[in-house]
Parts: structure tokens; C-alpha cells; sequence
């Protein structure tokens, strides 16, 4: 009966310590994305910092914006408004914004001054209302994906 009772626990412990292992190899990938999707905006912001000091110095920044021309966001969960502030203001040669299944609640009113945008997607993004500055602005968006509900 002891040995029975034994065996028992040995199987129950190691099917916990199997589902523990699998739980955290998923903690561990879903930490590893948030790392990556950190980088990526850390590293966008610091190149608009430098911009910004290169302008504020009476410099040139190099053409630095004229590099960017499309932003596609995939598979977060959160992002600063400073983000987005940054990228419609400092990177004015943007063609392509795909933010299709992202966080974002609004689009800034500057999005309309992005003259060369062609393409923007807020499917499935909690923004309600498209800014005026979309439509009356100088840029001609070929194409808009939005949900049904904006």
C-alpha cells in the first residue's frame, strides 16, 4: 500500500513539474517578444532624440527620416503615445502605416500632414474616429482599412 501511495505521488509530481516546464518555456518566449518589441521602440526613439538635438543645435540630422518609409507593427500588447507622436511628426516620408491588431486608441491629427502616406490600416484597433486631417489634408491615402464601427 506505501509503495502504491509512493508511486502515485512520483507520477502526480511529475506530471505537475512536465506542465510547469511547458508553462514556463511560454513565459520565457513571451518575455523574449516584449525584450524584442522594447528594442524596437527604444531604438526608435532614441533616433528621433538625436534628430531632434542634431535640429535644435542648428545641424542637419543627415536625411535620418528619409530612411523610414513604411512602419508595420505586429503581435504587442502595449505602446507609448510618445510613439505615435514621433512617428507622424519626425518621419514625414512615411508611405505605409500598418497598425492592423495593435493597441493604438487614436490617431494624432498629424497623420494628415504625412504627404507621401499611401497605405493605412487600423483594422482591429480601438480607434473610433479617423482625424480630419486624413481627409483634408495634403496627402492622398490610397488606401484606408478600418473596421465597420469607425
Amino acid at each position: 500500500m506505501a509503495e502504491f501511495t509512493v508511486n502515485l505521488a512520483i507520477e502526480t509530481l511529475g506530471s505537475l513539474l512536465v506542465q510547469e516546464t511547458k508553462q514556463l518555456r511560454s513565459v520565457n518566449k513571451e518575455v523574449e517578444s516584449i525584450k524584442k518589441e522594447l528594442e524596437f521602440i527604444r531604438s526608435f526613439l532614441r533616433d528621433a532624440d538625436t534628430r531632434a538635438a542634431a535640429e535644435e543645435e542648428g545641424g542637419s540630422d543627415g536625411g535620418a527620416d528619409s530612411k523610414i518609409r513604411s512602419v508595420s507593427l505586429f503581435d504587442i500588447d502595449m505602446m507609448p503615445d510618445s510613439f505615435m507622436t514621433t512617428l507622424v511628426v519626425d518621419f514625414k516620408l512615411v508611405k505605409v502605416l500598418d497598425f492592423e491588431d495593435s493597441p493604438i486608441e487614436y490617431l494624432p491629427e498629424e497623420v494628415g500632414n504625412l504627404f507621401h502616406l499611401h497605405y493605412l490600416s487600423v483594422k482591429n484597433t480601438k480607434v473610433k474616429v479617423l482625424p480630419k486631417s486624413i481627409v483634408t489634408g495634403r496627402n492622398t491615402v490610397d488606401t484606408i482599412k478600418i473596421d465597420d464601427n469607425v
